[in-house]
């Protein structure tokens, strides 16, 4: 039986975390992306699923991975 996590796509749970993050917590559209692309490799890896291939989510993936509001969950 498939646990419900893998529900989701990295994709698609990239892209719920990003208007999560700008529309209910307020954050300015690139920071509420560029953290949620960390969300998003964190989920892939603990779910063991794919990371989205959307070019966009790599190039914010790397240039947050090592911010510190990425590590604080700002």
């Amino acid at each position: 039986m498939q646990d419900e996590h893998h529900e989701f796509s990295g994709l698609e749970y990239f892209l719920e975390r990003c208007a999560k993050r700008e529309l209910d917590g307020g954050l300015k559209r690139f920071l509420a992306e560029g953290l949620a692309a960390v969300d998003t490799h964190r989920y892939c890896m603990r779910c063991g699923i794919s990371e989205p291939m959307d070019t966009r989510y790599r190039l914010l993936f790397r240039a947050y991975e090592n911010d510190s509001r990425a590590r604080d969950g700002a």
